[in-house]
């Protein structure tokens, strides 16, 4: 007696959990039902929209709509669009898709003949390696460490403004320019450097040992010092005085390469070949690369703007040089540092970057 208790206790459970199911499969049913009978409504009311965008297109590319073999041509063209927006709701690969669209165009309209093209990508085949490199896909977390560090560069460059202000009397922009410009290269110069170092963005290398981070070092620094050099020449060959202002102008390369050539040292290292690589047209293999392009840029084009208004006659205390060329490229440094994370944000999802 207790067996058959027990059985037909369990013969009840399972005939419960049996109904509860059925129950959930009816109450799935009726919600599918309900989602595809929403879909058709939605489908049906866009109906007259198509079919009257479609007799626009007509009329204005110059065919009489009374005619008789265009008196149902928009409703027709109209309910093949929805067949396509209905087929490739589904997940579907870009062969069944073609086939399906064909197949309702057919049963729905009985036409002679039907011939569809479709131009599709698919996702696996865009990500799959290729031959000589693999598409990489940037994440947000890239583009908030971004925003950070280049938080963290403009509160230098602040810094460098204000904290002189405050404890040396005389101090400012204009009166002491060469003394703010050199505050301000320090300051992005060490912040860089160790936000960078600490982000881990520079290029990874093989070698580990105290010797080659030491010549690795040295490289950085010579680099630097050349790059120095090479603004001074550029800014002589735009028409800075010669040896009137020698030490004006080589504190102004000095800024620019500050605010450039070390980004470029500490993203890519000592390596020309990367720098040209960056610069050339798709050259960018990373998110940080395609920043390195746009802050570069805003800072030269800052400081050749900032040239303008030097040979005008409004006797401003900006005009002496170097002082407005130096307002330029910081002002550029900063849109840059502005512009960059938020370029890339606005088209991170169609930005792709292949890899060697």
């Amino acid at each position: 007696m207790n067996a058959l208790s027990s059985k037909s206790g369990a013969a009840a459970d399972f005939l419960c959990n049996s109904h509860g199911f059925s129950e959930l499969l009816i109450d799935a049913n009726k919600q599918r039902e309900h989602e595809t009978s929403r879909k058709e409504a939605e489908d049906k009311s866009r109906l007259p929209a198509l079919e009257a965008a479609y007799t626009f297109i007509l009329r204005e590319l110059g065919e009489d709509m009374d005619r008789q073999g265009l008196l149902r041509t928009p409703l027709r063209a109209a309910k093949a669009m929805q067949i396509v927006e209905i087929y490739s709701r589904r997940l579907q690969v870009q062969e069944r898709l073609t086939k399906q669209v064909a197949l309702g165009i057919s049963e729905a309209l009985q036409p002679k003949g039907v011939a569809v093209v479709i131009e599709a990508v698919s996702l696996g085949v865009h990500l799959r390696p290729q031959p000589g490199g693999v598409f990489l896909i940037m994440w947000d977390r890239e583009i908030r460490a971004m925003v950070s560090t280049h938080a963290i560069m403009a509160a230098s460059v602040f810094m460098a403004t204000v904290v002189p202000a405050v404890f040396l009397p005389g101090f400012s922009v204009y009166g002491t320019h060469l003394s703010w410009l050199y505050s301000v290269s320090a300051a992005v110069t060490g912040v860089s450097v160790a936000v960078f170092w600490l982000l881990g963005i520079a290029p990874p290398t093989k070698k580990h040992s105290l010797g080659y981070k030491l010549s690795r070092l040295c490289r950085c620094c010579v680099y630097f010092f050349l790059s120095c050099i090479f603004f001074h020449f550029v800014v002589l060959l735009y028409g800075a005085p010669l040896v009137e202002s020698a030490l004006e102008t080589f504190s102004l390369a000095v800024l620019l390469t500050s605010l450039t050539t070390l980004r470029c040292l500490c993203v890519l290292g000592p390596n020309v070949q990367a720098w040209i690589r960056v610069f050339s047209r798709h050259g960018a293999m990373s998110v940080w690369d395609t920043c390195l392009q746009i802050t570069v840029a805003c800072t030269l084009v800052g400081a050749w703007v900032g040239a303008f208004p030097i040979p005008l006659d409004w006797d401003r205390p900006w005009q002496v040089w170097p002082v407005s060329c130096s307002l330029g490229a910081v002002i550029g440094f900063l849109t840059g540092l502005v512009a960059a994370p938020a370029w890339i944000h606005h088209h991170r999802k169609h930005l792709t970057y292949k890899s060697k």
